[in-house]
C-alpha cells in the first residue's frame, strides 16, 4: 500500500488481523524506512494509539450500525 492510498480518518486493520483502527496522522519518513501512520482504536473501553508501517495495514470498509 502506498501513502497516497491512506488518508487521516481511513479505517484500517493489520493484515494479520486485529481491531479496526482509524488513521490519525502520517509519520514523516526517516531514512530508508517505509512510510508509517499513527492509528487509534478502542478495546474494552480503553484507548490505544500506535505507529504502524503502512505495508502491514489494509483498508477496511466502514460498517453502518
Amino acid at each position: 500500500m502506498k501513502m497516497e492510498n491512506l488518508s487521516v480518518g481511513d479505517l484500517v486493520r493489520l493484515k494479520s488481523g486485529g481491531p479496526t483502527m482509524t488513521v490519525s496522522a502520517p509519520v514523516e519518513p526517516f531514512g530508508t524506512h517505509d512510510p508509517e501512520v499513527v492509528c487509534d482504536w478502542f478495546s474494552k473501553d480503553k484507548f490505544f494509539r500506535e505507529t504502524f508501517t503502512i505495508t502491514t495495514l489494509e483498508k477496511v470498509e466502514a460498517v453502518e450500525a
